[in-house]
């Protein structure tokens, strides 16, 4: 979608991407409500890991299709390896309408959803593709 955020030697990676992923990422903490304190070692190792992750997700080739081990390999450095594959339990999030897969149904979920981004939801606005996704996800 946009080959200068996988060119290593592009301005925007050089200059403006650094300062995004921290900003994103601490931000994606706020809205976590987590204590959003640097002198907290809890909040600063969770930035470093949030910070980690998305580098990796954005390290994926422009032609590199999402799959699965990708997706368990930025979940090990979110969690800093305390998890690794997909949920076993159920999971509900209280107080919101939101269904989330049974454990059982994680993989063809996963397969529904990565289908319908790369085949299904190819000719969305790339904003709402992204949106869509992140919201299933």
């Amino acid at each position: 979608m946009f080959p200068e955020l996988f060119s290593k030697r592009s301005n925007f990676r050089k200059k403006y991407l650094p300062s995004l992923v921290s900003r994103f990422s601490a931000a994606s903490l706020q809205m976590e409500e987590t204590n959003c304190d640097l002198s907290d070692f809890s909040f600063a190792f969770n930035l470093y890991n949030q910070t980690e992750a998305l580098n990796r997700a954005l390290d994926l080739r422009n032609n590199h299709k999402l799959n699965f081990d990708d997706i368990i390999e930025i979940e090990k450095i979110l969690t800093d390896e305390c998890y690794t594959g997909f949920r076993r339990t159920r999971a509900e999030v209280y107080g919101s309408n939101i269904k989330r897969s049974l454990p059982y149904m994680i993989p063809s979920d996963l397969s529904y959803l990565l289908d319908n981004y790369y085949n299904v939801w190819n000719e969305l606005d790339p904003y709402e593709r992204e949106a869509l996704f992140h919201i299933r996800f």
